[in-house]
């Protein structure tokens, strides 16, 4: 009796977790990651980032990317805020990355993880 209470208890507590969680948290819980980020990224901030708003205001909020691309179809910019360590072992990343138009205001924000 005793562990059939505990296990709805344990399962219980797990699915309450699992309902808070994202999946890329639940994810990182099994996998061990590795990730860079720009100098000045900040998760909040990073959230806070509306489609439409500008280069400048992404800027303002989050620095500098560690990196741009170019992409070619849409014609777009790419800023990555995070990205994989290339001197780690751990090939497990989070994504963070942001699309800006040629009118230079945010189109998509990319959230993730790669995991290898």
């Amino acid at each position: 009796m005793k562990r059939t209470v505990l296990a709805i208890v344990l399962l219980t507590a797990a699915v309450i977790v699992a309902f808070f969680l994202k999946k890329e948290d639940i994810a990182v819980l099994i996998y061990k990651e590795d990730t860079v980020y720009a100098g000045k990224y900040n998760e909040n901030n990073f959230r806070s980032i509306k489609i439409g708003s500008s280069q400048t205001c992404v800027r303002e909020l989050l620095g500098d990317p560690l990196r741009t691309v170019d992409l070619t179809s849409p014609p777009r910019t790419c800023w990555i805020y995070a990205d994989g360590n290339t001197n780690s072992s751990i090939h497990n990343f989070r994504i963070r990355n942001i699309e800006f138009d040629e009118k230079k205001s945010a189109v998509k924000k990319e959230v993730g993880l790669y995991v290898d």
